[in-house]
């Protein structure tokens, strides 16, 4: 689901298929260089979820420069990989975090 909180940020929140977790929510901050914050758990039908999403609010993954890993619990950087293969952004991370 798409949530406008204000014209530089979106929020796409949804229910995950992980038994657990709560619903995610990663936040796009729009502007120069677009960027997330988290991503989700890797999941391929989410992926795609997101993908639809990103050109509903008029982008597309190349457009994303940066993710910002708020920490690393798999429902907020598990995708990380996935969306690095779509584009070639910036992934910024805690240096305490950078080996998992």
């Amino acid at each position: 689901m798409i949530d406008r909180i204000n014209e530089n940020v979106v929020r796409l929140h949804h229910s995950v298929k992980m038994y657990g977790i709560p619903p995610i929510n990663v936040y796009v901050l729009l502007g120069k260089e677009p960027a997330l914050i988290d991503c989700g758990p890797d999941d391929p039908e989410l992926f795609e979820t997101f993908t639809q999403e990103l050109r509903e609010i008029g982008l597309v993954w190349k457009d994303i420069r940066h993710l910002i890993v708020t920490h690393t619990h798999v429902d907020h950087f598990g995708m990380a990989k996935r969306i690095r293969q779509a584009t070639p952004l910036a992934i910024h991370v805690h240096p305490d975090d950078i080996p998992k």
